[in-house]
Formats: structure tokens, C-alpha cells, sequence
């Protein structure tokens, strides 16, 4: 079986609404701008969070103010998320997924925008060490550029010690489909989690849409 990339928010963790609440408090508290569903579409859903900042607040923002608004979001989002525990788990039919990937040995990694300190807050709620090594796991650390950028992607497949040509990516947003494919991935599987299917129909970069990851061993 091909060699498997996951994105994460919005794909194995469905967390839109978290995570939309949080940019939406922290963007309204600096500027006292609303970001729109179309701009969360467009532009914030895979992006990096110093990318969001600045299209939001203005490109002169400094370094250490992006940074302190970025954790000050990762805060908020955090807090949203262990408020509501119900929503604390692993996407639909994704746990049986990876215990077979696990077993057949399948190779799998994480490229996701996400900061460290998220993924080890994901690790530590989701038990992801189950599966995933953490030294293996792409994330925003700040040398990374937003999706559609293909670097997350490639840097992704190198610690797998593949060529993205050879792996499968499982992507939620346009960006991060772009991302892929600039990248050079050949199967891009989307899911439906935060858009219908509908939206992905005239793709061409999709190779195949799941509305879940019970649907995932389908296409294999």
C-alpha cells in the first residue's frame, strides 16, 4: 500500500468550528475586523497562523506581536476544545483505519499548519503516538510557508523517505489540495468533513472524495 500523508484539522480532527471561533474572537479583539466564511475557505483553513495575522492585521506587524497573537488564538482554541469533550476524538472511522494501516505497516505521517504546541496537545488527547512518530510529523514551526505551497507536503514525504509521486494525501481545503498537488502527489483523496461533496466535484486535482474515513478503504 502507498505511503499515506494526512492533514490533520479539518481532516483526522474535526475542529472547524473551534477553530473558526478562536481566529474569529482573537482577529475581532486586534482589529476589529469579522472574517467571512468565504475568506475562511479561500484563505485561513491551511494557511499558517503569522500568514492569517498579517493578511488580517497588515503586513508592518511585528515578529513578536505575530507570535504572541498566534499563541493568544492557540490559547482560545485550545480552551474551546477541552470546554466541549464530546468533540475531543479522532474523526469518524479513522481509528480502525489506522490500527490497519499500523498493522500492514503502511508508512503515515502528519503535514499539517498547526503549531507545535497544538500537535503535542493532540497527542496528548487523541494518544496519537499510537500510530504516528512524532519526529516524523510536519507542523507549523514557523520555516514553513502556507498551504498551497507544496514545502509542507514535501518535507512531508521526505521523512517518510519517499517521493510524493508515490504517496496518497488525505486533504480537506482547496489550499492544501493545491499544496499537494504542487508538490507533485498523483492521489489526493479529499474529504467531505467541512464542505459537500459538491464542492470538490470539479477538482481536478482530486483523485476521490470520502464523506468519512469508513469510505477511506474503498479506494485502496
Amino acid at each position: 500500500m502507498q505511503p499515506i500523508i494526512f492533514d490533520f484539522n479539518g481532516t483526522m480532527f474535526l475542529d472547524s468550528a473551534e477553530n473558526e471561533a478562536a481566529w474569529r474572537k482573537e482577529i475581532k479583539g486586534i482589529c476589529d475586523k469579522d472574517i467571512s466564511d468565504e475568506e475562511f475557505k479561500s484563505f485561513v483553513h491551511g494557511s499558517m497562523n503569522a500568514d492569517i495575522i498579517r493578511h488580517f492585521v497588515g503586513p508592518n506587524i511585528s515578529d513578536i506581536r505575530v507570535k504572541l497573537y498566534s499563541e493568544d488564538k492557540e490559547i482560545i482554541y485550545r480552551k474551546l476544545c477541552l470546554e466541549n469533550p464530546k468533540m475531543l476524538h479522532l474523526a469518524p472511522g479513522l481509528v480502525p483505519l489506522l490500527n490497519e494501516l499500523r498493522e500492514q505497516k503502511v508508512p503515515m505521517t502528519i503535514a499539517t499548519a498547526a503549531l507545535p504546541s497544538n500537535m503535542e496537545f493532540y497527542f496528548k488527547h487523541m494518544d496519537l503516538a499510537r500510530w504516528f512518530s512524532r519526529s516524523k510529523i510536519v507542523c507549523n514551526d514557523g520555516s514553513i510557508p502556507s498551504k498551497p505551497n507544496p514545502i509542507i507536503y514535501l518535507k512531508a514525504a521526505r521523512a517518510l523517505h519517499v517521493q510524493p509521486e508515490d504517496c496518497i494525501v488525505v486533504e480537506d481545503s482547496i489550499n492544501g489540495i493545491r499544496a499537494a498537488s504542487n508538490a507533485g502527489v498523483k492521489k489526493i483523496i479529499a474529504i467531505a468533513s467541512t464542505n459537500p461533496i459538491e464542492y470538490f466535484a470539479h477538482i481536478p486535482e482530486v483523485s476521490a472524495v470520502i464523506k468519512d474515513f469508513y469510505e477511506f478503504k474503498n479506494l485502496l
